[in-house]
């Protein structure tokens, strides 16, 4: 999946973002996340909204608009996963610090 595709496929909710803060190895988490929510904003019938997705201190931030608990606590364990998942290929990683920057990587990557 490339940026392209996860922007489009999930527009409802990222279509306020310019862009995605983060490497590939997330997209896979993202869309997950992502089409969560899109089910719980149709139950709801509160479209969430993502304002900015970024990668900070080695795992994902995900900031929204419109949500309800259900999806911020959701959002929430995505955040947590993060720390768990290699940034660059989606592997299983670990929080590093590298070169001075926090980054979660496999071992491949590191």
């Amino acid at each position: 999946m490339t940026h392209d595709d996860l922007m489009n496929k999930h527009n409802r909710i990222l279509h306020s973002c310019r862009y995605l803060g983060v490497s590939e190895g997330w997209y896979s988490l993202i869309d997950s996340l992502c089409a969560d929510l899109q089910t719980m904003s149709d139950v709801s019938d509160r479209q969430v909204k993502a304002l900015q997705v970024k990668e900070k201190f080695g795992g994902l931030r995900f900031y929204v608009a419109d949500a309800t608990d259900e999806m911020l606590d959701r959002i929430a364990k995505a955040e947590d996963a993060s720390f768990t998942i290699c940034e660059t290929c989606g592997e299983p990683g670990e929080r590093i610090n590298k070169g001075g920057w926090l980054t979660t990587q496999c071992e491949k990557h590191k």
